[in-house]
């Protein structure tokens, strides 16, 4: 079994529902078997926010989604969204991106997302 464990949506599709039919497609294609899709931590992204990505691939059997979260976009609504998500089964794991945000993965902002993840017992990626 093939699993590509970092994807993202194509930008270069006209919707939603036509970038999960183009990233399912590719991963057919390649004889991938399984996915995990990284949302953008963004509230609204071509990529793919959390709520999109949970949306477009609810009850998926290849597709697994990771939810982006930032301390600097409705944090607590973020985290509640997360919560709720978890709780549903809809998202299996929680991203940072530190590399593209100003903060450390020590910063103590980001307990509330270490202890939702300790909570149901789901990674957190860098």
């Amino acid at each position: 079994m093939i699993i590509d464990s970092h994807l993202h949506l194509p930008v270069d599709c006209p919707d939603f529902p036509a970038k999960r039919t183009a990233l399912l497609a590719e991963l057919r294609k390649n004889g991938v078997d399984r996915g995990i899709v990284i949302a953008d931590s963004a509230l609204e992204s071509t990529i793919g926010s959390t709520s999109d990505c949970a949306d477009l691939f609810r009850g998926d059997p290849v597709i697994k989604v990771v939810a982006g979260i930032s301390p600097f976009f409705s944090y607590r609504e973020q985290l509640a969204l997360c919560r709720t998500l978890l709780e549903h089964g809809e998202i299996v794991g929680l991203k940072l991106f530190t590399g593209h945000e100003h903060f450390y993965c020590t910063d103590p902002v980001l307990d509330p997302v270490y202890d939702l993840a300790a909570e149901f017992s789901v990674p957190v990626l860098f």
